[in-house]
């Protein structure tokens, strides 16, 4: 069902002025393109560059000054602005790897949802001029064409896309995924660019997409192109309490080990791996719920809250186990953080879901 979105500021549209956004930054991109920019690492092989920021900055002028009452959410600037239901969510770049490297196949997103629920979706490949674009139950186009999902049914008739994530875990996963089924399939695609992948998957030019682990910037877009063009999202668990519980009790068991034994070299070694890797699988499933408690109309906020805190815990933690190093001894370390995370499990069992499967905050790709 079509949703009547209020007009901006000038009298337009939500999709003209997403349009004139992602346009604006097509520009921006290819004068760009060629020329020599500053890059910088937010982790490993995850680069951003000025051009970036300089993108985020122009779609968020735009954006703010037709709609300057709703929230602003980007991947460059994680702080939203204002606490309304409606929230434009920004990918200035995606395929920044792809961008810095010269690579022609990357694009620009931006859609607008209200409490979780994507209303307006355009992915713009300035390289090729192609728009990919949607609303709600008004159908998804390329061009001005409408597009559907590929009518493919059987993985062997089919091309795959994929993207390795930036979480070692993810990206090995899916390398996993492609070797488990080689060759029953036509063949596969890394595509250097979700956000595209997504697409080409809603237009049918492949058959299928996936990839690990995706933030909201990422997929705002896709989702409401698939949806329209008749095609199918699954995440690969709803049981996400579950999945982090377990992750959880695993590392939290192990580090206890730790404090409560004299382990050789080796002994140690190994179990601080298999902690960390138990740890590591737990981040995917607490950002998918933290999203689904996410109260209508405070994805924002809630974003904000979480960043601040994990970046405030990182400051606060080696302090704290400093001084029990000095004064408790080295143990208390590992028994006070095992305790820490036994104490997590019971706040992820004790979350409520606040929305539906088909919300942005509910759906992982």
């Amino acid at each position: 069902m079509f949703m009547d979105i209020p007009k901006s500021a000038t009298g337009k549209p939500a999709i003209e002025v997403a349009r004139m956004a992602v346009i604006r930054a097509g520009e921006i991109l290819m004068d760009r393109f060629h020329s020599v920019k500053k890059v910088s690492y937010k982790g490993r092989g995850n680069i951003v560059t000025d051009v970036d920021t300089a993108v985020e900055e122009e779609m968020f002028a735009i954006l703010g000054r037709e709609y300057p009452d709703m929230a602003l959410l980007g991947e460059e600037s994680a702080a939203g602005r204002g606490d309304s239901g409606y929230v434009w969510i920004v990918d200035p770049l995606d395929g920044t790897r792809n961008y810095a490297s010269g690579i022609p196949f990357f694009s620009t997103v931006v859609g607008l949802a209200l409490d979780g629920e994507v209303l307006v979706g355009i992915n713009f490949d300035p390289a090729r001029n192609d728009m990919f674009e949607a609303e709600r139950g008004r159908g998804a186009f390329l061009n001005g064409e409408r597009m559907k999902v590929s009518g493919k049914t059987a993985i062997e008739d089919s091309i795959l896309g994929m993207d390795l994530s930036y979480n070692n875990e993810g990206a090995v996963n899916g390398l996993e995924v492609i070797g488990s089924i080689w060759p029953g399939m036509q063949t596969a695609r890394i595509m250097g660019s979700s956000a595209l992948g997504i697409s080409y998957a809603a237009a049918g030019l492949t058959d299928l997409y996936f990839h690990h682990q995706l933030e909201p910037w990422d997929q705002v877009a896709g989702l409401l192109l698939v949806e329209e063009a008749g095609g199918i999202i699954a995440d690969r668990t709803q049981r996400h309490s579950l999945v982090a519980a377990i992750g959880l009790a695993i590392s939290a068991t192990l580090i206890a080990v730790i404090g409560a034994s004299a382990l050789p070299i080796a002994g140690l070694t190994a179990i601080i791996a298999v902690a960390g890797f138990a740890s590591g699988t737990v981040a995917p499933s607490r950002d998918l719920i933290v999203r689904s408690v996410t109260p209508k109309g405070s994805t924002g906020k809630v974003f904000a809250f979480v960043s601040v805190g994990l970046d405030v815990g990182g400051v606060v933690a080696p302090l704290m186990f400093g001084w029990i190093m000095d004064n408790a001894g080295s143990r208390w370390v590992f028994w006070l953080t095992a305790m820490i995370m036994f104490g997590a499990i019971a706040t992820v069992f004790g979350t409520r879901p606040t929305r539906g499967p088909k919300s942005l905050g509910g759906i992982e790709l």
